[in-house]
């Protein structure tokens, strides 16, 4: 059995207005402007492991990311990493109130 390794994954996120059914499932109104995010992870050869696509109510989520550094890999390319942390906030906390 061979144990898969991802390397790397790449992640588009974004905002769209919802399908009628989209909408209706996350409670949202009709036409309610959502937050996507695509992301397909490859294992050390590159060949594509998984897959994801998804959407989220834009009023109860926001997107974090920390920025790090940039590094070398052995050819000398520069190579960025960054760190997504989505998170789930509630109407008020996202309004300023004390959590």
């Amino acid at each position: 059995m061979r144990r898969w390794m991802s390397r790397v994954a790449t992640e588009q996120i974004s905002a769209r207005l919802g399908t009628d059914e989209e909408c209706r499932l996350l409670h949202e109104p009709t036409s309610a402007v959502l937050l996507t995010r695509r992301r397909t992870t490859h294992d050390d050869t590159g060949r594509p492991i998984d897959f994801g696509d998804h959407a989220f109510r834009s009023s109860r989520y926001t997107y974090d990311l920390t920025l790090v550094s940039a590094r070398t890999n052995h050819n000398g390319q520069r190579r960025a990493r960054a760190a997504a942390n989505p998170t789930r906030r509630s109407r008020t906390q996202m309004k300023g109130a004390a959590p």
